[in-house]
Order: C-alpha cells, then structure tokens, then sequence
C-alpha cells in the first residue's frame, strides 16, 4: 500500500525552506519585523494623565476651600 500521493521510489518533495536559497539583493523574510511600541505608548500615556489630572489638582488645591467650604464638613 503506498502512503499520500507519492509515486512509488519517488523521493518526497523537499520542504519550503529547503528548496529556495537567499538570492543577493533580495530582501529578507525576516527583515520585514514590526517595531515594539510598549515602551514609547507607556511614555505617552503616563504623562498624558498627569497633564489631564493637574489641572483637577490645582483648582481644587486654589478655589477648593471657597467652592465647597460651606457644604463640606469640618
């Protein structure tokens, strides 16, 4: 009984890999790689929320006491 397709004695195909090699001047598979932007999207974000939080910050700190200084309790 013969296994797939094959013809019998015939040599199996060789792999995708094996059967190309890297011709000179053409670009690489592996160069094509994405770049990681972990680290430049924590840089943005962080200080992003600090820009939005600071100005909560400061008008409670400057006009805080005089907004809620009748309501708040002691």
């Amino acid at each position: 009984m013969s296994r797939g397709s094959a013809k019998p004695k015939r040599r199996k195909a060789a792999g995708a890999a094996l059967r190309y090699e890297h011709r000179p001047g053409r670009p690489n598979a592996d160069g094509a790689k994405k770049r990681d932007w972990g680290c430049a999207w924590g840089c943005v974000v962080l200080p992003g929320f600090v820009v939005l939080l600071m100005p909560l910050v400061l008008f409670e700190t400057y006009w805080g006491h005089e907004l809620w200084g009748d309501v708040a309790p002691v």
